[in-house]
Order: C-alpha cells, then sequence, then structure tokens
C-alpha cells in the first residue's frame, strides 16, 4: 500500500484553539467543526462522509445539524459531478481503534473485516447513511 503517512499526533491544534479564542461564538451564530474524514474513489467515482466517535462518544446536537448542512451539500454536489455518494456515517468505537473496539457503524454493529470492506466501497449494504 502506497497510502501517505498519517501525521496524526504530529498536527497542532492551534488554530483550533486561535479560531475559538478569537472569533465568534456559537451564541452569535458562528459554528466550527471538523470532518473526520471524507473518503474519494476517483476511480470509481464514489464518496462518503465519516464522522468517527470514540470511547462511545455520540455527535452532539450541534453537530449533528452541521454533519447534516454538509451531507446535504455534498449529496448535491455529487449528483451535479456524477459521483455516487454513500452518504454520511458515523462510526462508533468502544475504545480508540477498530482494533480495540467493538465497531458500530450508524449503529449497526460491524466486524473489523466488515468495516475495511465498507471503507473500500465494496459492501455499501453494510449500513444505511444517516
Amino acid at each position: 500500500m502506497t497510502t501517505r503517512i498519517e501525521m496524526t499526533g504530529k498536527r497542532s491544534l492551534d488554530f483550533s484553539h486561535w479560531l475559538r479564542e478569537k472569533c465568534r461564538d456559537s451564541s452569535t451564530g458562528l459554528i466550527a467543526t471538523d470532518i473526520d474524514f471524507f473518503l474519494q474513489d476517483y476511480k470509481m467515482k464514489k464518496l462518503m462522509l465519516l464522522e468517527v466517535k470514540t470511547r462511545n462518544a455520540r455527535p452532539r446536537p450541534s453537530q449533528w445539524k452541521q454533519l447534516r448542512v454538509i451531507d446535504a451539500f455534498v449529496r448535491y454536489g455529487a449528483e451535479y459531478y456524477g459521483y455516487d455518494y454513500w452518504g454520511l456515517y458515523v462510526i462508533k468505537l468502544s475504545g480508540t481503534s477498530p482494533e480495540n473496539s467493538e465497531v458500530e457503524i450508524n449503529g449497526c454493529s460491524v466486524t473489523e473485516e466488515q468495516l475495511i470492506s465498507f471503507l473500500n466501497f465494496e459492501n455499501k449494504g453494510i449500513a444505511n447513511p444517516v
């Protein structure tokens, strides 16, 4: 596999802290969220959005609202550009990695092998999008 090495643990959260300190907050209407993963198979023209929650966490209501807006925009853009948009999925891990966790995709329990197949755009039927 020739995937570029992930910079996790080396990325700084300084910008996130700066943004939250210097810019308006949610009480004034400005909400910031990060997107965990945007997967694209450019050869097969397939896309999906992933929100990953560790330690059995769940998206907060405000995050759900933002994710649904992003989902709608990606769905529209995918249709416009002829992509097969698989949808938005929340991957919930009981630990911190599929290797040390029970795994759910949108509430459906899956094995690590099923998760890999899904993330490789091989098995769309594992879970319904949000």
